[in-house]
C-alpha cells in the first residue's frame, strides 16, 4: 500500500519538534513525491513483466509460448516456426504447379521448329520434283528436241530458230525452267504460311498482356493487403491487453508479408500464385498464347524433314542409272547419225547455191 508524503511528514514532526526553514516543508514534499512516483513506475513495470512471464501458462511464460510445439504443425514444430514452415510450404506448393504449367506446353521453340521442319519438307519435295522433272526432260525430250532443231538448221527459212533451239533453249533454258518451276510455286507458299504464323504470334502476344499486367499489379496489393491485416491484429491484441497475441503477431509479421507477395491467395494473389492475377502464370499464358497462335504447317510432325530420307529421295532422282539412260550413246549416235548428217549437209549444199542470192544484198 502506498503511504502519501504528507502523512509521512507530519509524523515525523510530532516526535522531533525543530523549526525548519521557510520552503524546506515543500522542497522536502516535493522530493518524496517524485520517490513515490518512481516506485509506482517500477511496481506498474513489474506487473506487467509478471502478465507477460504468465501469460503463457507456464513457467517460461510468453517466449516458452512461442516456443512451444504447435499442435497444428507436430510435436516437433515451435509456434515462433508456423510462419516460415507454411511460407516454405505455401511456396513449394506453388512453385510445382507452376513447373508442371511449364513443362506441359506449348512450347514457343518446338512451334517454331515444328513449322521450320514443315517449310524444310515442302521445299525439300519442290527440289525433288525439280531434279526428277530435269531428269525426265532429258531423258525423254531432249534427245527429241535436238533432232528437230538440227533439222531446222539445215532450212535457211527456220535456221534462226533452229540455232536459237539447238546451243540456247533445248540444252539451258527449257532445263533451268523444269527445275525451277516446283521451287517457284513452293516458296511463295512457306513465305505466305511465316508471314501469316508472324501476324498471329504478335497478335496474340499483345492481346494476352492483360495476364502480364495482372501479375504486376496483384502481388503488390496482396503486399499491402497483409501490412493491414497485420496493423488490425496489432491494434487488437492492445485493445484486448493480450500481450501473447500481440506478441505472436510481431514474431510472424516478416514470414506473414513474404508468403503475402510471393504466394497470396485466390483472393490476392503473390508472384507464385498458380492463377489469375499470379507473375508467373500471367507470363506463362503469354507463352501459351504465342504457342497456340503459330500454327503448325499442314507437314504433320510425323512427316516432318527427314534428313537421311531426304538425301535418300535426291539420291533416287538422280540415280546414276537413271543418268546413264540419260547419256545413252544409242540415242546420241542416232542424233549425229552419219549417214543422216552426211545427207542434211548434201541437201543444204545443193540449196546454197539459191539461198546466196538472199544472203548477199
Amino acid at each position: 500500500m502506498r503511504v502519501a508524503p504528507r502523512a509521512v511528514i507530519a509524523a515525523s514532526a510530532a516526535v522531533t519538534p525543530a523549526v525548519l526553514p521557510p520552503g524546506a516543508l515543500q522542497q522536502r514534499d516535493v522530493q518524496l513525491t517524485a520517490g513515490a512516483d518512481l516506485t509506482g513506475l517500477v511496481s506498474d513495470a513489474s506487473q506487467m513483466v509478471n502478465a507477460i512471464t504468465e501469460a503463457g501458462g507456464s513457467s517460461s511464460g510468453l517466449i516458452g509460448e512461442l516456443l512451444s510445439p504447435a499442435s497444428s504443425l507436430g510435436d516437433s514444430a515451435p509456434y515462433a516456426l508456423v510462419g516460415p514452415l507454411q511460407l516454405f510450404a505455401d511456396t513449394l506448393a506453388n512453385s510445382s504447379s507452376l513447373a508442371d504449367m511449364a513443362l506441359a506446353g506449348p512450347f514457343i521453340l518446338e512451334q517454331i521448329l515444328t513449322n521450320q521442319i514443315g517449310y524444310a519438307t515442302s521445299l525439300a519435295t519442290a527440289a525433288e520434283d525439280s531434279a526428277t522433272s530435269v531428269v525426265n526432260y532429258f531423258s525423254t525430250d531432249f534427245i527429241p528436241a535436238q533432232q528437230s532443231a538440227l533439222s531446222d538448221l539445215m532450212s535457211l527459212d527456220t535456221f534462226q530458230t533452229g540455232f536459237y533451239s539447238f546451243f540456247w533453249s533445248n540444252p539451258v533454258l527449257t532445263p533451268l525452267l523444269e527445275a525451277a518451276t516446283p521451287l517457284l510455286m513452293a516458296v511463295p507458299q512457306v513465305v505466305e504460311a511465316s508471314l501469316k504464323n508472324l501476324e498471329a504470334a504478335a497478335t496474340a502476344f499483345f492481346q494476352s498482356q492483360i495476364f502480364a499486367a495482372l501479375g504486376l499489379i496483384d502481388p503488390p496489393g496482396s503486399l499491402v493487403n497483409a501490412t493491414g491485416g497485420i496493423l488490425a491484429d496489432l491494434i487488437a491484441a492492445m485493445q484486448t491487453a493480450n500481450p501473447l497475441a500481440f506478441a505472436e503477431t510481431v514474431v510472424l509479421a516478416p514470414t506473414t508479408l513474404v508468403d503475402a507477395f510471393l504466394n497470396g491467395d485466390s483472393s490476392n494473389p503473390g508472384v507464385l500464385y498458380p492463377g489469375l492475377g499470379g507473375l508467373i502464370y500471367g507470363l506463362l499464358e503469354v507463352r501459351n498464347a504465342v504457342a497456340e497462335a503459330i500454327t503448325p504447317t499442314s507437314t504433320s510432325a510425323a512427316a516432318a524433314l527427314d534428313p537421311s530420307a531426304a538425301l535418300s529421295d535426291l539420291s533416287a532422282a538422280l540415280n546414276p542409272t537413271d543418268l546413264g539412260s540419260l547419256l545413252n550413246p544409242a540415242d546420241f549416235a542416232a542424233l549425229f547419225d552419219p549417214a543422216g548428217l552426211a545427207s542434211s549437209l548434201a541437201g543444204l549444199a545443193a540449196e546454197l547455191p539459191a539461198m546466196l542470192p538472199a544472203l548477199i544484198p
